[in-house]
């Protein structure tokens, strides 16, 4: 499926203008933030799992954020 002959043709040039890269770090942080600051005050076990995980996704996030090419290849 071609995407440039479904989407109008604009499109893609005003998404080329975002700084992904901080934008998916601002979602990540808040993910981690929200997402145990709402498991703290959780009393069901499962809400509070449910809540944790939502948190971790944004540990998860994170390395998205990070990766590049020093990274892959480490301190050694």
């Amino acid at each position: 499926m071609d995407l440039s002959k479904t989407l109008p043709a604009g499109t893609w040039a005003t998404l080329e203008g975002f700084d992904w890269t901080t934008i998916i770090a601002v979602i990540s942080v808040l993910t981690m933030t929200v997402g145990n600051l709402v498991a703290v005050w959780q009393t069901n076990l499962k809400r509070l799992l449910a809540y944790s995980s939502i948190a971790h996704a944004g540990y998860m996030l994170m390395a998205v954020v990070v990766l590049s090419n020093d990274g892959r290849i480490g301190p050694y």
